[in-house]
């Protein structure tokens, strides 16, 4: 299944990232990277996205090394990809990608 990524979601993605870079350099890479295998784990693997409970529009996907989640909506046969966040923040990230 094609992925596609919401301009939001990229923008999470690399403010995580620099974050992650200024903490540690090399970091911000390690966090990229995991993200590319999570969506390249959902692009082989759709059905490993449960539903995200607090809003059953969207499923989600949890990094493994770092606290983010990615959050997606399944549209015809393209998982769309609105945000990447920690779990903590996510109500707002997903109401906000949802007005743009």
């Amino acid at each position: 299944m094609r992925v596609r990524l919401l301009a939001a979601a990229r923008a999470d993605i690399d403010a995580a990232a620099g974050w992650y870079d200024a903490a540690s350099v090399g970091l911000g890479d390690s966090f990229r990277s995991e993200v590319d295998a999570v969506l390249a784990r959902l692009s082989a693997r759709p059905n490993v996205a449960p539903v995200w409970l607090p809003d059953a529009r969207f499923h989600c996907a949890h990094l493994t090394r770092f606290p983010y989640t990615v959050f997606l909506r399944q549209h015809a046969r393209e998982w769309i990809v609105v945000a990447v966040t920690p779990p903590a923040t996510a109500a707002r990230s997903l109401e906000e990608a949802q007005l743009s």
